[in-house]
């Protein structure tokens, strides 16, 4: 995950590296990665949240965004209700400790089946922690083709 700043801009976390959870639940977080926490947010602080078969983890004030984006939007229906409970229900803050590790609490490691090697991905102004097998077979499975995702896909995102 590489750490790129132009004009006090970032270009975000990216990249994808594999790391073993330990049997207390702590993972090592790429230095390049705590490098961008250090330098462009002046924490080390991360918001942890759990998407379907995986967790997301914020900086700070990105989930201060996020959570503002959702105040903004109250739900509008019971399933709306429900889903931001749960969102809510399985928040997490967690700082990076002296060796440069986070502990994933057992409830969130369990949801994402985290319980050996994880894969850890940088997208932009959040990182993604994966059961290495799943994400493995998610992006294997995935048919990203030039063909499949179309030439406009790529004009938007490159």
């Amino acid at each position: 995950m590489a750490l790129n700043l132009k004009n006090g801009d970032s270009m975000g976390f990216k990249g994808a590296s594999v790391h073993t959870i330990n049997e207390s639940g702590r993972i090592s977080i790429p230095a390049k990665t705590r490098e961008l926490l250090k330098s462009v947010y002046s924490n080390e602080t991360l918001v942890l949240a759990m998407l379907s078969t995986y967790i997301v983890a914020y900086p700070v004030q990105e989930w201060e965004k996020k959570e503002a984006e959702l105040q903004a939007r109250p739900p509008q229906n019971k399933n709306e209700a429900n889903a931001l409970r749960r969102l809510y229900a399985n928040l997490e803050e967690v700082s990076i400790d002296k060796q440069g590790r986070i502990l994933i609490p057992p409830a969130l490691r369990a949801r994402a089946q985290l319980t050996d090697e994880c894969t850890i991905v940088g997208m932009d102004k959040r990182i993604e922690i994966w059961n290495k097998g799943l994400y493995d077979e998610v992006m294997a499975a995935d048919d990203s083709s030039d063909e499949a995702l179309g030439s406009q896909f790529n004009e938007l995102i490159l």
